[in-house]
């Protein structure tokens, strides 16, 4: 995690040190740290509650958690009314509900939103 601060530090002060004003690191650095806390939070559950090796309960819950994620998201391509349901559920502004009109994003769309 250590890494991650440093890292955090660079992305803000490089762009004020240069005058740049560019800070779109910070984002993929924040992005980089969540995903990061999620999964330690992940291990540690499955260190807690299994009397197995935790890091292949870990390995089996990600796997079954992609799988899960794959077939949602062809389920969500093929089937378009549970896409229409599903989108009917998420709060959308106009700009994205523009882009489930379009031919590119009609694939992209999954459990989270947009993919």
């Amino acid at each position: 995690m250590m890494w991650v601060c440093v890292a955090l530090v660079l992305s803000i002060a490089i762009p004020i040190f240069y005058n740049t004003n560019d800070f779109a690191y910070v984002n993929t650095i924040m992005a980089i740290a969540r995903k990061a806390i999620i999964c330690i939070f992940l291990f540690l559950l499955a260190e807690k509650n299994s009397d197995e090796n935790p890091v292949e309960v870990y390995m089996l819950y990600f796997a079954y958690a992609t799988a899960l994620y794959v077939v949602g998201s062809i389920g969500f391509a093929l089937l378009p009314g549970l896409k229409a349901a599903w989108s009917s559920l998420l709060q959308l502004d106009m700009a994205t509900n523009n882009l489930f009109a379009s031919y590119g994003y009609s694939v992209r769309f999954g459990w989270s939103g947009f993919s």
